[in-house]
C-alpha cells in the first residue's frame, strides 16, 4: 500500500470515521556557490591559471595562513616567495596549527547538490 500524496491527490475524509493524518516537513536549502572555498567553476575555460580543484584549496589555505601568520606552509607547495615558516621556531609553528585547526573546524565541504533535513 502506497501513502497518498496530499500535494497531488489530496485526501477524502468520510464523516463518522476516525483519520489519523501524519505531516512530514521537507527543506531543500541550495547551497550558496560552487564550493565553499570560493574556488572557481572548473568546468570553464575563462579560470585556466589554476590547474584543478585541489591546488585552489591549497593556495586559500596559504593566503589564509600567510593572512594570520605573515609566512606560509611550504608543505603545500603552491606558494614558494613568500617567507617559509620555521619548523624550529614555536610561534611559526603555533599560529599555523591554530589556522589548520580553525579551517578544518569551520570548513563544510558539501557534495551533494542540496542539503536535505526533516
Amino acid at each position: 500500500m502506497t501513502n497518498p500524496n496530499a500535494e497531488e491527490g489530496g485526501f477524502i475524509a468520510s464523516t463518522g470515521f476516525e483519520i489519523s493524518v501524519t505531516l512530514i516537513q521537507t527543506i531543500y536549502r541550495r547551497i550558496p556557490k560552487l564550493y565553499r572555498e570560493d574556488c572557481m567553476n572548473y568546468g570553464t575555460k575563462k579560470n585556466n591559471f589554476v590547474a584543478n580543484k585541489i591546488e585552489c584549496i591549497r593556495r586559500r589555505i596559504q593566503a589564509k595562513i600567510f593572512e594570520k601568520c605573515r609566512c606560509i606552509d611550504p608543505s603545500l607547495g603552491v606558494v614558494k616567495s613568500l617567507r617559509q615558516y620555521n619548523f624550529t621556531d614555536v610561534k611559526d609553528s603555533c599560529c599555523i596549527e591554530a589556522i589548520l585547526n580553525v579551517i578544518s573546524l569551520h570548513s563544510h565541504h558539501v557534495v551533494a547538490p542540496y542539503l536535505v533535513t526533516q
